[in-house]
């Protein structure tokens, strides 16, 4: 009897790029890898936390901005050092190849290309949105509208192409 996938497990495995079934023990190896990326994200997001509520905290110019540069800056280098170990144990496994047949490649890559755009959709509007909250800017402003286009193509081609590349043909059995 098959395992249930979850909705979650569902989202890890498209998000990290892995497709078709996983028997048992790369299942556990992608759920291993999630584990670790949360400890390598979030525990140390914790003392950069600390760092810039010190830093908030103390009689000096700019400490606000300097503590908001603090959280930029740290949330940054751990999502990069996340992204690294991710992609570095996705490609030592090889979960990320995506054998398909030659009179598949068309349709495969047509529908990685679709859900490249929608997530450099669903990309460009979160990433406008924060953005427009933070900096207070009008959301019929060109500059908004400009700031929407580059977050999803650059996001879209950027996700098309590196799951484009993972694409391996197989010789038919027949």
């Amino acid at each position: 009897m098959e395992k249930k996938t979850s909705l979650f497990f569902r989202y890890m495995k498209y998000w990290y790029g892995i497709y078709g079934p996983l028997d048992e023990y790369k299942r556990s190896e992608v759920e291993r890898i999630g584990n670790n990326a949360f400890f390598i994200t979030f525990l140390p997001m914790n003392f950069v936390m600390i760092l810039a509520i010190v830093v908030d905290n103390l009689q000096i110019a700019y400490k606000t901005t300097l503590a908001y540069i603090i959280m930029l800056f740290g949330w940054f280098m751990l999502e990069l050092t996340t992204n690294f170990y991710i992609s570095h144990q996705l490609k030592k496994l090889k979960l990320q190849i995506y054998e398909v047949e030659n009179n598949q490649v068309a349709n495969i890559k047509k529908k990685i290309w679709t859900t490249s755009w929608i997530s450099g959709l669903f990309f460009g509007v979160l990433m406008t949105a924060v953005t427009n909250l933070i900096t207070h800017q009008d959301l019929t402003s060109f500059y908004t509208l400009f700031e929407f286009l580059l977050f999803t193509a650059v996001m879209a081609l950027a996700n098309g192409f590196e799951r484009t590349r993972h694409v391996k043909l197989v010789e038919d059995e027949d």
